[in-house]
């Protein structure tokens, strides 16, 4: 497979023998086979940090090469088998032209001599090399016996590691989760949106079905309509802020800014003098979900802190479907339903940023983005994670304050 991958632009292969994560060297006639292949204006760096836990085993350590070829460099580390690591103690073998090179581009200072003296006797004293092998061989036998008794697939190694892996859950597949939105997502609107109460609007009774627009005094009646819009923003918020739920404190970020914007607007519609000055429509009580909407900006806060890059805990399905779907309900409940599409315009963002990958894919066998979600695109482009993140939000608080704004521009 590395073969068929290498182009004009290839420079250096890098092979680790014993190879890390799997723990299993590479016979030696398909190593052999290997570099024979591999163009003279190509290095190729063979690493053997776990080599001495091979003991006399047949392994071709790749010494034999550099005398052969002129483009190998064999490394080695006192890291791993003498616990040196700390002592950033290594050596290399190639021929004088490689050598003469990587002189040139060395740091400026030399290992220092306690880190030499303890390179030296780990290579002279044997028997300490030994008795860590065999130290090594009894405790991998041991962990992976009992590693055994667990559901996992464990793979022989030939290290001081062990290739783990954990066997296929029975985990949602993507139309049992679909399903499970769609069923509670029309036991919301069939028992608790289609029967309440209508608004107050310039001292006027409207029904539900009645929405506003932004920048506008305007009612409008989508009738039975409404009910099909409650569904699309319900579901969609759920899962578009699941899409952006994709870099460290990318989704968390962004909804302290949204669910902010939408605290003011509840309590700002629970409010009659308010809604009254600002044409807004006015739902009885409804400012008391505001305690509801402060505790979910509390608790993203607190998991922010961890959250953020680099991350200690992730939100996943679980955090996001639910707390998107909340936002969405709440837009709906203050009558504020279009004006999400604002204050969540980031999650909208990245939910159309998929739609349109995958209408241009099946349609046009075309990808519109590197890769979608968007800000997997930026990733792409080689723009750094924090930076991407970090844009998000600003765009997000933006967004949030011209939906706020957007209340007395009517």
């Amino acid at each position: 497979n590395i073969l068929k991958k290498i182009t004009k632009k290839t420079k250096i292969i890098f092979i680790a023998n014993p190879n890390n994560p799997t723990g299993l060297s590479i016979p030696k006639s398909n190593l052999d086979n290997f570099i024979k292949k591999i163009p003279i204006r190509i290095l190729v760096v063979l690493d053997g940090a776990y080599a001495e836990y091979l003991g006399n085993k047949n392994y071709e350590s790749g010494m034999s090469y550099v005398s052969n070829y002129k483009n190998v460099l064999v490394t080695r580390t006192f890291s791993k088998i003498y616990g040196l690591a700390s002592l950033r103690l290594g050596w290399c073998y190639a021929n004088e032209k490689i050598i003469r090179l990587l002189d040139k581009i060395r740091g400026p200072f030399n290992v220092n001599k306690i880190a030499q003296a303890a390179g030296s006797i780990a290579i002279l004293e044997k028997s300490i090399e030994k008795k860590l092998i065999s130290h090594n061989t009894i405790w991998l036998n041991k962990i992976k016996d009992e590693l055994k008794k667990l559901p996992l697939v464990i793979y022989d190694s030939e290290a001081n590691f062990l290739f783990i892996k954990l066997k296929k859950g029975k985990g949602l597949t993507i139309f049992k989760k679909i399903s499970i939105q769609i069923i509670i997502t029309l036991t919301i609107i069939i028992f608790f949106i289609k029967d309440s109460n209508g608004f107050l609007y310039s001292s006027q009774i409207y029904s539900n079905t009645f929405i506003g627009l932004p920048f506008t005094k305007e009612l409008f009646n989508l009738g039975s309509f409404y009910y099909v819009l409650c569904f699309l923003i319900i579901l969609g918020s759920a899962n578009a802020v699941n899409l952006t739920d994709g870099l460290d404190g990318l989704a968390t970020g962004s909804l302290l800014s949204t669910v902010g914007a939408i605290t003011i607007l509840a309590y700002i519609g629970g409010n009659i003098i308010y809604t009254g000055y600002l044409y807004l429509p006015f739902l009885k009580d409804i400012a008391e979900i505001t305690v509801l909407l402060s505790a979910i900006l509390g608790a993203l806060l607190g998991f922010l802190w961890f959250n953020s890059n680099p991350a200690q805990i992730f939100m996943g399905d679980v955090g996001s479907i639910p707390l998107g779907a909340t936002i969405g309900l709440v837009s709906i409940i203050i009558k504020q339903e279009v004006l999400l599409l604002i204050s969540g315009g980031i999650f909208v963002i990245e939910a159309l940023s998929v739609i349109a990958q995958i209408i241009s894919f099946r349609l046009y066998k075309k990808r519109i983005l590197k890769m979608a979600p968007l800000h997997h695109h930026f990733e792409q482009l080689g723009v750094s994670e924090s930076k991407i993140v970090i844009r998000f939000w600003i765009v997000s608080i933006l967004l949030a304050l011209i939906s706020i704004a957007s209340l007395k521009i009517r």
